[in-house]
């Protein structure tokens, strides 16, 4: 690795949307070192590699903005639908406690919705409540910079080489490794045994959809509004969809210990 050109990347976004997955087949690509930190004082900056990918959620700031660029770093930002990052935040918090790290509890924690569902009064006060507008405000800092890097969560669930492939073309560099070889041996099922914290879950988009009755899922998007349109998703709830209905849904996917 150190016969390679520099080539940093911090991949900055809301929790629980893929940047996991992305750095990891980033960092094969491009033949990298990973890291994933909660706090920008938690990286020893000055000794940091040359080939580098960088994880953490965090809010941008003038201060982290020159950082980065001090260190060579181009911004990738990833956006997932805002309903599915909180369903996904529901069902990892019981697995990680290190949540609480986020955004060093900007917003509070995740201790009201363990153990909840999707349609509890805990998490739909969490889901509008501070906490959640904290997680969810990150990608959309980060997504209006014109020299930021964006992927699409959804895009990646549907054909991880051709974004991957797109993402080449943005940063102008040639692969070190296939990129079809790489996404085959960071499929999410693959993944997913390899975890010791359920971090790699389902893989798939637009699961509100049918854990979210529609008079549910419209007060969680209303409250979001701002993200949603800065992201620009919709809430194109099920209307059809019962409450029988989605809470059989959850129960058929939450994983249990």
């Amino acid at each position: 690795m150190s016969s390679l050109g520099s080539l940093r990347l911090a991949i900055i976004s809301n929790p629980r949307s893929g940047n996991t997955w992305l750095r990891k087949m980033l960092a094969a690509i491009y033949e990298m070192a990973e890291l994933a930190a909660h706090h920008p004082d938690d990286i020893s900056w000055h000794l940091l590699p040359a080939r580098l990918v960088l994880q953490i959620h965090w809010h941008r700031s003038d201060d982290l903005v020159s950082l980065l660029a001090e260190q060579g770093f181009r911004v990738v930002v990833i956006a997932r639908h805002p309903l599915d990052v909180l369903i996904s935040i529901l069902h990892f918090a019981n697995y990680e406690p290190e949540t609480a790290k986020w955004l060093k509890g900007d917003g509070g924690t995740e201790i009201s919705i363990l153990e909840k569902t999707p349609l509890s009064p805990e998490f739909i006060n969490y889901a509008t409540g501070s906490r959640a507008a904290a997680l969810l405000s990150i990608s959309p800092e980060w997504w209006g910079r014109e020299d930021t890097l964006k992927v699409r969560y959804e895009n990646l669930v549907n054909d991880a080489v051709k974004e991957l492939s797109q993402f080449k073309e943005q940063l102008g560099l040639t692969p070190i490794k296939p990129i079809l070889d790489v996404v085959s041996l960071h499929s999410i099922d693959r993944l997913r045994t390899m975890s010791t914290n359920n971090h790699f879950w389902q893989g798939k988009y637009a699961l509100w959809k049918k854990l979210l009755i529609a008079p549910v899922a419209q007060e969680i998007a209303l409250a979001h509004q701002n993200v949603l349109a800065k992201l620009e998703y919709v809430c194109n709830a099920d209307p059809t969809l019962t409450e029988d209905q989605a809470i059989a849904n959850w129960n058929a996917i939450a994983v249990k210990n």
